[in-house]
């Protein structure tokens, strides 16, 4: 059996289930340079049969949190390089992958790929995140808590011992700062929108715990930084006016 390309992770709770059709939907239409692990984590609730995807391998895992089951599922899959998606986030066309393994080839395979997000607000049209990643931008945390843009080498993923399960919300910024701090490990920055996502609405729970895990991570790789005081006056700010 020929190795895929891309291994497409998506990782399914009950809150989030009636958004994977979209995430469906977007995959059918590329060619197969890919295999499709779909996580359940809703223990059984959501029917997964009749999927417009065919030869989907999903893994059953039922309460568990984020990172505990990307962990689980990048073990038993077997793509050069892994893709996180959650449902609700699609590509945004329908040659996005083969696009995405063209740059990698052309890259020499390097251990992290990334790219830019289209980023949705409650008001206003959306924006693009356009700049590569920096340290600046990395002590603030400007790191979304979604790893759409983001693909990673399955070796290297694994060598770095995966995801950290300390974190519920900020796991993705957690293994980007382990990533860019590892000097060995290459990272491309590819200038192009590959996905984009179902704007979902914030809890204000949610919105402070991302905030707390955002500043222990950022002083944890960091230390105490200009950055992360003017990125946490700032989200105080955030929060008042939420």
């Amino acid at each position: 059996m020929t190795t895929p390309f891309f291994s497409l992770i998506i990782v399914l709770t009950e809150k989030n289930s009636y958004l994977l059709p979209f995430t469906l939907d977007s995959i059918a239409h590329e060619k197969r340079c890919y295999e499709v692990a779909l996580v359940d984590g809703t223990g059984g609730k959501v029917v997964l049969d009749h999927l417009p995807v065919e030869g989907v391998k999903i893994i059953r895992c039922p309460h568990s949190t984020f990172p505990k089951m990307m962990n689980l599922a990048m073990k038993e899959v077997s793509g050069e390089y892994l893709h996180f998606l959650l449902p609700g986030e699609f590509y945004i066309w329908d040659e996005a992958l083969n696009f995405m393994r063209k740059m990698i080839q052309g890259y020499n395979y390097p251990d992290l790929v990334y790219t830019p997000r289209r980023v949705r607000h409650h008001f206003g049209q959306p924006t693009i995140d356009l700049f590569p990643l920096t340290t600046k931008i990395l002590k603030r945390g400007d790191v979304h808590w979604s790893l759409q843009s983001y693909f990673f080498r399955r070796e290297s993923l694994l060598m770095m011992g995966g995801f950290s399960e300390k974190y519920g919300i900020k796991w993705g910024y957690e293994l980007i700062c382990r990533f860019f701090l590892a000097p060995a490990l290459t990272k491309t920055y590819v200038k192009r929108v590959i996905t984009d996502y179902e704007y979902r609405r914030l809890t204000p729970d949610w919105i402070w715990r991302e905030s707390v895990e955002t500043a222990h991570i950022s002083f944890k790789y960091f230390g105490l930084s200009i950055q992360l005081i003017g990125w946490m006056m700032q989200n105080c700010l955030r929060l008042f006016r939420f």
